[in-house]
């Protein structure tokens, strides 16, 4: 065991069922976790324009997902439905490995994994293509950014962003003596893997000064654009992975600590 974490009290924006892996690998540096889940994420019942899509799916060449909750959102809606697709004229471009093994357990032939899991990651993918005309279909979240979409419509794409998930505080689960003790005792290390965690966390611990309360601690973010938000906060970002997965984001903050030591 490698007690470089030993007395450290880290939390994690993610449920625990969700972080084993990295819940473990923490405890297994003698560290004490905290699964703080900020997002409720809830599949649309009917997504504008969503089945549209799908009618003419025979014509869009590229399905790109983002995330894991893209895809578990995607299947819940083809199987409300009874729904089945072919991908033989359609490349299926997966963001993270995360996201590219949610698609294999749920038979969706994987054709592109970008190097880097990002927007910046997909638009240096597609840079030196020929992209005009082409369909992209990209379902996601309700606040999902632009950034990628706007380069594809720029190079003369045809791009489909459907909203099929919203992103919201959750309603229960984290009661007012843990959100108060978790307020009064400030863990040593927060662990945030987007935007809206890090957003939902001061809304949840009604934290006005952000700068404050993070004073002193440890803060990792999973990538650029989550280290953005945080630091639009006054908030200073300790870690950030090169590859921008949860585990990498763990062996960030051993390797800080490691290195410290």
């Amino acid at each position: 065991m490698n007690d470089v974490l030993k007395n450290k009290t880290v939390l994690i924006t993610r449920s625990a069922e969700n972080s084993k892996r990295a819940i473990e690998k923490l405890k297994n540096c003698g560290a004490k976790v905290i699964p703080f889940p900020t997002l409720k994420i809830q599949t649309l019942e009917n997504p504008y324009k969503f089945y549209d899509v799908l009618n003419s799916f025979g014509e869009i060449n590229f399905l790109v997902f983002t995330s894991v909750n893209a895809v578990n959102s995607f299947v819940e809606l083809l199987n409300k439905k009874n729904i089945g697709l072919s991908f033989d004229d359609c490349k299926v471009i997966a963001v993270g490995n995360k996201t590219a093994s949610a698609c294999k357990n749920n038979n969706i032939p994987i054709h592109i994994v970008p190097e880097k899991f990002s927007a910046e990651g997909m638009i240096k993918y597609f840079e030196n293509f020929n992209l005009n005309k082409l369909k992209f279909f990209i379902p996601g979240s309700e606040i999902a950014k632009s950034e990628f979409k706007d380069f594809l419509e720029s190079a003369g794409a045809t791009v489909y962003q459907i909203p099929i998930y919203s992103v919201s505080i959750p309603e229960s689960g984290l009661n007012k003596d843990f959100l108060n003790s978790v307020k009064v005792k400030k863990p040593d290390i927060f662990i945030f893997t987007s935007p809206s965690t890090f957003k939902n966390y001061l809304k949840l611990l009604e934290i006005k000064n952000a700068g404050n309360y993070f004073n002193g601690k440890t803060v990792a973010a999973i990538g650029p654009t989550t280290a953005k938000a945080i630091k639009e906060a006054n908030v200073t970002v300790n870690i950030i992975p090169g590859t921008f997965t949860i585990d990498d984001t763990v062996n960030g903050i051993i390797n800080y600590f490691t290195n410290r030591k």
